[in-house]
């Protein structure tokens, strides 16, 4: 039995092309779905926000930095630390979730420095603000953060 090499080579570059739409029609159309979602729901949080820290006792303090958040094309955030002269101190990426409304969690790094952790983040729309509580990876360290919208305009 000889085998029909032309016909054989056809068929399969025939067949990886099909492969790869029917991927597209099912994966690459539903991850495109969700990633349209989460825009909708969770775009319009870009900005900038003024960054607490929250103390024992619950009072908020200052940082004196803000915090901005830039909408990425995959569906999260890229979150900076700023200083107060503009200076990032670290980032961010951010996933929020459509299943719990409001929610997200996020790996953050600071610059230069062997210091990262993950963040919990909850979204309170009537207050335009955000509550993050962060463990350090490196200390095991708790914190509690408050990035509240700067509004502009």
């Amino acid at each position: 039995m000889t085998l029909d090499w032309p016909n054989l080579v056809v068929g399969a570059i025939l067949g990886a092309i099909l492969a790869y739409f029917v991927h597209w029609a099912f994966v690459g159309r539903q991850q495109y779905s969700e990633r349209r979602k989460l825009k909708k729901a969770y775009g319009h949080l870009a900005g900038d926000y003024t960054n607490f820290r929250v103390k024992d006792d619950r009072t908020q303090e200052s940082t004196g930095g803000k915090i901005r958040l830039i909408w990425q094309p995959e569906g999260s955030f890229k979150a900076q630390g700023l200083h107060a002269n503009g200076v990032a101190e670290w980032e961010s990426v951010i996933r929020m979730s459509l299943e719990f409304k409001g929610t997200g969690q996020g790996h953050y790094r600071y610059i230069g420095a062997e210091i990262s952790g993950t963040q919990q983040i909850t979204y309170f729309s009537e207050t335009r603000s955000f509550v993050v509580v962060g463990t350090s990876s490196t200390t095991g360290r708790e914190f509690i953060h408050y990035w509240r919208r700067i509004e502009t305009g």
